[in-house]
């Protein structure tokens, strides 16, 4: 489960994608894999989508507070991922996607930390 703070667009080539997003204001302890469940592949779209997609198709989510959204993503469409959704996608067929993180002034206080944080030469870029 992604929580990018980037704009996220992707485009399809190939066959199907399946997204799920999930509330930005969703407590990462909903949206992450349980520790006792992670398996071998804990940070793998199949672990997440067999215990956290499981729950949530099970009714066993909090869908009043933490709305969920799901769609397949076909060939040659184009998705646009807001920033800050969780979001979680798996292929349900040979697929290569296109993706392109974007960054404007206007979400630039949500990207900095997440920048600063993981890639910390790409920040001078920002302060240039």
């Amino acid at each position: 489960m992604l929580d990018e703070q980037f704009i996220n667009v992707i485009v399809v080539e190939g066959r199907n994608k399946r997204w799920v997003f999930i509330h930005p204001d969703t407590p990462k302890e909903l949206v992450h894999v349980p520790k006792d469940q992670c398996g071998i592949y804990p940070k793998e779209a199949v672990t997440w989508f067999s215990t956290v997609y499981k729950r949530i198709r099970q009714g066993d989510w909090p869908f009043d507070k933490y709305p969920v959204y799901e769609c397949r993503q076909n060939p040659g469409e184009t998705l646009f991922v807001p920033c800050g959704w969780w979001h979680a996608v798996i292929n349900e067929d040979d697929t290569v996607a296109i993706t392109q993180n974007f960054c404007s002034p206007i979400n630039l206080y949500h990207v900095y930390p997440t920048i600063r944080k993981e890639r910390p030469g790409l920040t001078r870029i920002f302060l240039e």
